[in-house]
């Protein structure tokens, strides 16, 4: 069986370790590749503001967090969100439909208010 290649986000934007330009976005901080990823794809920025409505309505009080963005099947809209602290704990899940991301997957990793690359 051929192997699916998988089109990851993560290997095309700008991941800046050294360097933390930091720019704010509703009500947490983003690294220069977060923006613009934001930049590029709104429905990315509609996923964050979903992330971040999530946690005002559930009490999440996980400072480290995972973000899972992985489309449920190739060419298709659907994609599955999960948030998780780093040890396999599910904080939350949703199916969501991006229409304008061209990725199958995207991983962010959450610091308390700073969102980055991993």
């Amino acid at each position: 069986m051929p192997k699916i290649k998988v089109n990851s986000a993560n290997k095309n934007f700008i991941r800046s370790h050294s360097k933390w330009e930091l720019y704010r976005f509703l009500d947490i901080n983003i690294t220069i590749g977060v923006k613009q990823l934001i930049d590029e794809c709104d429905d990315i920025r509609k996923m964050i503001f979903s992330i971040r409505s999530n946690q005002k309505n559930i009490p999440i009080v996980e400072k480290f967090q995972i973000w899972n963005l992985k489309r449920l099947e190739p060419k298709i809209c659907h994609f599955s969100l999960i948030c998780d602290n780093g040890k396999g704990k599910i904080l939350f899940s949703e199916v969501i439909d991006i229409f304008d991301f061209k990725y199958d997957e995207l991983k962010l990793y959450s610091f308390g208010e700073i969102v980055v690359f991993p």
